[in-house]
């Protein structure tokens, strides 16, 4: 049977590889949430200026997509998204 220093050691050397273990997740997290948060700021900044969403029944997405009316000065634009 080993010391208690062996298993302090032991334990230790766990803990230390669990750690760098979730730094190595918390970086590949972070790293998704800048890249969501840039795909939301995106889509954000458009929606604010957006006066009107409807379904795109008969779009070539087969009714997946939607159209965005935007009122640019005084016309309305329509985009499909």
């Amino acid at each position: 049977m080993g010391s208690l220093t062996d298993e302090l050691q032991r334990r230790e050397a766990v803990a230390r590889v669990e750690a760098e273990e979730l730094r190595g997740r918390v970086a590949e997290l972070a790293e998704r949430l800048a890249g969501v948060e840039e795909r939301l700021s995106r889509l954000v900044r458009p929606a604010r200026g957006c006066s009107g969403c409807q379904p795109a029944t008969g779009s070539p997405a087969g009714g997946r997509g939607y159209i965005i009316s935007s009122v640019v000065g005084s016309r309305t634009v329509f985009s499909s998204v």
